[in-house]
């Protein structure tokens, strides 16, 4: 995420160790502060949202 090529929250909240649902909280209240970009995506087959940092 740092070079904002994005990151997928499935992979966000399992290298935090946190459940599905904390992450999903979290990352609307940045979204909702507009820090952070979120956009419907597929990793390995799972539907789940790539994250991207607003620059």
């Amino acid at each position: 995420m740092l070079e904002n090529n994005g990151y997928f929250q499935n992979r966000l909240w399992k290298s935090l160790n946190i459940d599905n649902r904390k992450c999903s909280r979290k990352v609307k209240s940045l979204v909702d502060k507009e820090i952070i970009l979120r956009q419907p995506a597929v990793n390995n087959g799972s539907r789940t949202y790539k994250l991207y940092i607003r620059i």
